[in-house]
């Protein structure tokens, strides 16, 4: 009887430490065609949306590195990705438009000094209508 027992405990403990144990990493280097790898994000550059389409507050509408497209109405720069993000919700449009810079910028003796025109993309996002609700004063 206490063989049985301990017999029966040392299954238990086996099975026991068997399902709490380290599992190992898989080999791939057998079967490379299996490795799924992550799509980075970084690669996905460029307009994320076409001209004319709809979209919403806090989508990205361009992905670049470095400052290629501006910034135009309704849209904000993220300064660490350069990444091109919606203010508003409204129309995303892309126009090509004459630079003018800023006095501190290094762009402001190019322009104003050689007189060079910088004609750059600038991406916005037009804001629909509002609609104007009147009431007349006897009615208040």
């Amino acid at each position: 009887m206490e063989q049985l027992v301990l017999v029966l405990r040392r299954d238990v403990l086996k099975t026991f430490v068997r399902s709490f144990a380290v599992k190992k990493k898989p080999n791939y280097a057998d079967q490379p065609e299996k490795i799924n790898k992550p799509v980075l994000v970084k690669t996905l550059r460029g307009f994320q949306f076409n001209d004319g389409d709809h979209v919403y507050k806090g989508d990205i509408l361009v992905r670049q590195i470095g400052l290629e497209i501006y910034p135009g109405e309704n849209v904000r720069l993220n300064r660490d990705t350069w990444d091109l993000i919606a203010l508003r919700n409204g129309r995303f449009t892309i126009t090509t438009e004459t630079l003018s810079p800023y006095p501190d910028s290094p762009l402001y003796p190019v322009v104003k000094e050689e007189g060079r025109v910088l004609r750059r993309p600038f991406v916005h996002v037009i804001a629909p209508p509002t609609v104007p609700v009147f009431k007349l004063k006897r009615y208040l």
